[in-house]
């Protein structure tokens, strides 16, 4: 037989290896010897100050709702809205960086640089000239 030390909680129960026992009520508060066969913890004696004070119970812990309630059935997925959010982003995304683009040509020349579509236009007309 092994034994334990625990305190009785005010709900007169104690805990032993992940499971809780019912003791005597007069035993809330107090530090008790628990008594147990290592391999059945279905029976665990109890002893306070050296003298037995009976079996601990094992509390089963049942049915945490009514009986009766019903559980709720899960609602299915919601109805498809034919929009493709990603799509959206990814778009806005191309727009924002074609807008915000680095032109390096420009920063060595040190004036600004035409918008590419007037680039074209200006070399067309340098080289009617010539």
């Amino acid at each position: 037989m092994w034994a334990e030390w625990r305190l009785v909680a005010k709900t007169a129960t104690i805990k032993l290896f992940g499971g809780a026992y019912e003791t005597d009520p007069a035993l809330a508060g107090r530090r008790v010897e628990c008594v147990f066969d290592p391999f059945d913890l279905a029976a665990v004696e109890i002893r306070w100050n050296g003298k037995p004070w009976g079996l601990a119970r094992p509390q089963h812990i049942g049915r945490h709702s009514h009986p009766k309630a019903k559980p709720e059935a899960p609602a299915g997925p919601p109805p498809a809205t034919g929009i493709d959010y990603l799509g959206i982003i990814a778009a806005e995304h191309d727009q924002a960086a074609r807008r915000h683009r680095i032109r390096c040509h420009a920063l060595a020349e040190g004036g600004p640089a035409p918008e590419p579509g007037q680039q074209d236009s200006q070399q067309d007309g340098q080289q009617d000239g010539q």
